[in-house]
């Protein structure tokens, strides 16, 4: 086995009066996964949310994935231009975003630069720092990898606020 995912189940009765203290997974879960499972190799704290990316009178709503870097390797995913996230991207929050080919088709006129732009997410502007490498294995003519295409990444800290 290479990979486990897990989404939360409910809230326990007996978690029930303590359920308006807690806002779910936190950082400090991730921590503590870490501490418990020293041996385990990658792993990325995943905050997802619809949004609509705007850029020039360009819009395009699809998902954004509050994440570390651990996520690229866990689901590999390759920048193909510019970088991941810096350590000092998830330390200062910084407005900063890998998008999906897909995405900046819908965002960039054709053969426009990318990295480096601004976009906004939401009315709120962010810089591209990375492009990732296009997917595509086709199945007749369906792209069976054409949801690698269709995301951006931004820090899980700056998604969180």
């Amino acid at each position: 086995m290479e990979k486990i995912s897990g989404i939360p189940k409910g809230v326990s009765t007996r978690q029930q009066p303590f359920r308006a203290l807690s806002p779910g997974y936190t950082l400090g879960d991730e921590q503590a996964l870490r501490r418990l499972l020293p041996d385990l190799a990658y792993l990325s704290p995943e905050l997802d949310v619809t949004v609509t990316f705007q850029r020039r009178g360009r819009f395009y709503s699809g998902r954004l994935q509050g994440v570390k870097n651990d996520v690229f390797a866990i689901n590999r995913y390759e920048v193909g231009e510019g970088r991941m996230f810096a350590d000092l991207d998830l330390a200062d929050r910084a407005e900063v975003i890998v998008l999906g080919t897909h995405v900046a088709d819908a965002l960039f006129a054709k053969n426009e630069p990318v990295v480096g732009a601004w976009v906004e997410v939401d009315r709120r502007p962010m810089r591209v720092i990375g492009l990732l490498k296009h997917y595509e294995t086709f199945y007749d003519d369906f792209n069976v990898l054409g949801w690698k295409n269709k995301i951006a990444f931004a820090p899980v800290t700056t998604v969180q606020h």
